[in-house]
């Protein structure tokens, strides 16, 4: 049928949207699950295919799309879209549609105008529709395409040695948009998106060290907990520095070793418990050093034991975390178990091993490793017996809670940790 203008009812239909196709601006995503690019095929197929695309806040899409038709309408078109957050712009086009699948080439278009000038995750209908030649006045619907378009802070700046990439996983892309909706600061954003991790479902204490992994397998140890959270940040062009403290097991007089391992007795994040087996602990809660025979506290729970290596130059267990450095200030974030920010007034810690301990911790300790690391496992005297700790035997020497240990201990550090990246 064809109108009184001269052009077919229905000439043509919307089929498919592109927007991060090569040389245009959107932010490159990926599917975790196939690990593919979302953008290596339109992120919207009428009937098919949905996905979210992503761009800088105030960025003002390129997109290609292609419209299905028949041969038999082959010929040139003035096309455009309305809608309520987004409009695309007219253009004169000139469409041929394959005889087998009816459809065209990608066409390219232009919005109207700029993205919303803030984070946040926009979803859009674009009524399409082709003007008629004859009456310009006339406008004859072409299909609906919705979209779901994330705007992002700053552009990503990619960091080859903290394996931070130009794309990012789709997911992290969607969930850091909606958390940080309206921020306009880095550490807003990132005490916003400490905040919500909860809410994504995904746990600590499951044996996964990389973000994919933890995305398709629901969990991970802090090991790859520091990268998700590095990478989430990622996504609003916020750089988080990843750092971890590692048990520095020393010898001290007379015979004791400070320390063996971290103790931790909550289940981190979305763990109602530790996922560590349980074992017998000889908790002391009272001052430390022990002096004469301290009454000590039998438990046998479920405890997450974090073991160094006693073996001289070598480094074992520790906890990851990440710091922001910000207004002048340095602020941790412990995403493993969903908490922070903890300002700590030191300057950030070096990532090459340099050991640090007493009062170069004072802040460290006092603000955050106090409440975060419950105990501090050692082999130590109790009076006249000796406690060994032996992580082949399983076996705990004495637990001494950790906000109870001072920053020297009989002329020697209290604490020391040896600090990586």
């Amino acid at each position: 049928m064809t109108s009184a203008q001269g052009l077919p009812s229905q000439p043509l239909q919307i089929y498919s949207v592109h927007f991060d196709f090569p040389g245009g601006a959107a932010v490159h995503l990926r599917d975790h699950v196939t690990d593919f690019p979302v953008g290596r095929s339109p992120e919207w197929v009428v009937g098919l295919r949905n996905e979210l695309a992503a761009y800088v806040r105030g960025a003002r899409p390129k997109i290609l799309a292609v419209f299905r038709g028949d041969p038999t309408n082959d010929g040139d078109y003035v096309l455009g879209a309305d809608g309520v957050l987004c409009q695309v712009g007219e253009a004169r086009k000139t469409l041929t549609f394959d005889p087998a699948t009816g459809l065209s080439a990608a066409t390219s278009f232009e919005f109207l105008a700029p993205l919303p000038d803030q984070i946040g995750v926009h979803c859009t209908k674009l009524d399409w529709y082709v003007r008629d030649a004859n009456d310009p006045s006339l406008r004859i619907p072409a299909g609906t395409s919705s979209h779901e378009l994330c705007t992002t802070w700053r552009p990503m700046i990619p960091n080859p040695g903290q394996k931070l990439h130009d794309w990012v996983y789709q997911s992290l892309m969607a969930w850091t948009c909606r958390w940080a909706t309206g921020l306009n600061n880095e550490k807003e954003i990132c005490d916003a998106i400490i905040q919500k991790l909860a809410s994504t479902g995904l746990k600590y204490g499951v044996g996964c060290h990389q973000v994919r992994d933890i995305l398709l397998r629901g969990g991970g140890m802090c090991s790859g907990w520091y990268r998700m959270f590095q990478q989430m940040t990622h996504c609003q062009g916020v750089f988080t520095h990843r750092r971890c403290f590692l048990v520095d097991w020393r010898t001290v007089p007379p015979g004791e070793e400070h320390w063996c391992a971290l103790v931790i007795r909550g289940g981190g994040l979305n763990q109602p418990h530790p996922t560590h087996p349980a074992s017998h602990f000889r908790d002391h809660d009272a001052s430390f050093p022990i002096v004469g025979m301290a009454s000590l506290t039998d438990r046998t729970e479920r405890r997450y034991r974090f073991w160094g290596d006693p073996s001289p130059g070598m480094w074992g267990d520790g906890h990851c975390i990440n710091f922001l450095e910000y207004d002048g200030k340095l602020f941790l974030y412990d995403p493993s178990f969903g908490t922070g920010p903890f300002e700590i007034d030191h300057p950030l810690p070096p990532d090459n091993l340099t050991v640090l301990g007493g009062s170069l911790l004072d802040s460290f300790k006092a603000n955050y490793l106090d409440t975060a690391v419950d105990y501090m496992l050692g082999s130590l005297y109790n009076g006249s017996n000796f406690y060994k700790s032996d992580q082949s035997a399983r076996a705990n020497g004495i637990t001494v809670k950790t906000v109870r240990i001072p920053a020297t201990v009989n002329g020697n550090n209290g604490i020391t940790f040896g600090w990586g990246g």
